[in-house]
């Protein structure tokens, strides 16, 4: 199966972040969010990767290019009229995917490999399917009505409305399984100026087509629209990683300097820390980063290559001044 991921977007919900930074490339635990999504998707099998690019596509592609080095199969497709939507970006690459079975995962997504691996495996015998968990609901997320058995649910309605409507509604996880000619629906969705995929698959069920869906029970995923998401993840990976200390782990060099370190937090190599700083807790600071004298940072994301000044406090926020590399 090849995946196929929209890494395409302007991110404008990020605001002032991604006028510099294509959000892909956001770090979360010291690894862009683009790299965290192909890593769960190898864990879960998948070998063949198709990545459509668009906004800020040579630093998305400068990334890419040093993942490839790694040996995964990997082609980078441009879209160019990826600033019309989302189905504009998909349909760049629809001679790229020829007719394959694929699954379909937007670059600002971050998922425990189990969850694919259970969508993957549930959804076998299905030509076309949906992901929905209904233990989590965002102010993003669309929903869906279902139909039928635990074994095999239908989706019976793809409403437009967001949450806050009737129980029986379902919520829609961002990655779908494909296994038909879904091109036809995506030329036509272009033609009456849809601008999501998801207006394809509402055309699709609309022509009464069988559209199936698989419930979500475990594993943790993120989708995120926005710094709020993109910190809420980090925090998540944080409290869940074996070893969140990393590079602080030199507590004499911390200690000389009366740094206050406050777990759980990573910090990449070849960084320096002025003294009294308050690090922590849910920080990730990348690599080469110089922290000014008196800094205090709390549930923050700082960039590779960042310089903080002198006495700032930094607490529920991203600062950005980065190059990106590879972390393994």
């Amino acid at each position: 199966m090849k995946a196929v991921i929209l890494a395409a977007g302007f991110g404008k919900r990020m605001g002032e972040l991604t006028k510099y930074l294509p959000k892909p490339l956001i770090p979360v635990t010291n690894k862009p969010i683009i790299q965290h999504l192909i890593e769960s998707l190898c864990e879960s099998g998948i070998e063949d990767y198709l990545i459509v690019v668009g906004y800020q596509k040579d630093q998305i592609k400068l990334f890419l290019e040093k993942y490839q080095a790694t040996g995964i199969k990997l082609k980078v497709v441009e879209a160019e009229n990826f600033q019309k939507g989302p189905i504009h970006s998909f349909a760049a690459c629809l001679t790229e995917i020829n007719k394959e079975e694929f699954i379909l995962i937007p670059g600002d997504f971050i998922v425990e490999p189990s969850v694919i691996s259970h969508f993957l495996t549930e959804s076998k015998s299905f030509n076309f399917v949906l992901a929905f968990d209904n233990r989590k609901k965002t102010s993003h997320q669309i929903t869906i009505l279902l139909s039928g058995t635990q074994k095999k649910r239908y989706v019976t309605e793809f409403p437009s409305n967001r949450i806050g409507e009737k129980s029986e509604r379902s919520f829609l996880v961002p990655m779908l399984i494909c296994r038909i000619n879904f091109e036809p629906y995506i030329q036509k969705s272009i033609a009456l100026n849809y601008t999501k995929v998801m207006d394809a698959v509402k055309l699709f069920l609309e022509e009464k087509n069988e559209l199936n869906a698989v419930e979500i029970k475990d594993g943790s995923w993120f989708d995120l629209d926005t710094i709020q998401d993109v910190l809420a993840a980090n925090k998540f990976l944080l409290n869940h990683l074996e070893r969140n200390y990393s590079c602080a782990d030199n507590l004499d060099y911390f200690n000389s300097r009366k740094i206050k370190l406050i777990k759980p937090l990573m910090i990449g190599k070849n960084c320096h820390f002025e003294d009294n700083c308050l690090i922590g807790p849910y920080v990730t600071i990348g690599e080469n980063c110089f922290i000014g004298k008196g800094a205090l940072i709390r549930n923050s994301i700082v960039c590779p290559n960042s310089k903080i000044p002198p006495n700032i406090i930094l607490n529920n926020a991203i600062f950005f001044k980065s190059i990106f590399s590879i972390n393994r």
